[in-house]
């Protein structure tokens, strides 16, 4: 009877630790797909991602910052250049201007095609978006109306859809 027991309860240890370790497994394996299917970012936002079944497990974001920086050209006229390509037809332009001036603001293509012109008052910001799909290169350029300075900042997203 004690062998029995014996061979019993290690019977019993083996199974127990056999299920620990899948459970383990197992709980890695979710924790590494949830990662894949979720992303946070320094901004502490989550961005909802699906899995690109074309290329393996990679991410592929419904939209994400491709230019984040300062507009400081002491000679008062910066250019920012930025690639639309698959799957991001649509951009988004961010533009602070934070000086005492107004900035003149050229977008154009990689063929040197204006895509637009605008301005920009003193003091204030505004957000210039595509309204048709667009792939390739692009060309923004801020230029001081004084030739100042220029103070602010850009930010260009690219999205997988439309963005408002």
């Amino acid at each position: 009877m004690r062998k029995r027991f014996r061979v019993t309860g290690l019977f019993a240890a083996v199974a127990l630790f056999v299920t620990a370790a899948y459970l383990t497994f197992a709980h890695n394996l979710v924790r590494e797909i949830s990662g894949i299917l979720t992303e946070q970012t320094s901004d502490r936002s989550i961005i909802v991602s699906t899995v690109d079944r074309g290329s393996g497990m990679e991410p592929a974001r419904i939209s994400h910052a491709v230019i984040d920086q300062g507009l400081t050209s002491e000679i008062g006229s910066q250019s920012i250049i930025f690639e639309i390509s698959d799957p991001y037809d649509w951009y988004n332009i961010y533009i602070n201007n934070d000086s005492y001036v107004t900035y003149n603001i050229l977008l154009k293509d990689e063929a040197d095609h204006v895509q637009g012109e605008f301005t920009l008052a003193a003091n204030s910001s505004s957000v210039i978006r595509n309204t048709e799909a667009a792939r390739g290169r692009r060309i923004v350029s801020v230029t001081s109306s004084d030739g100042s300075t220029l103070e602010g900042s850009i930010r260009v997203s690219v999205s997988r859809q439309q963005m408002n």
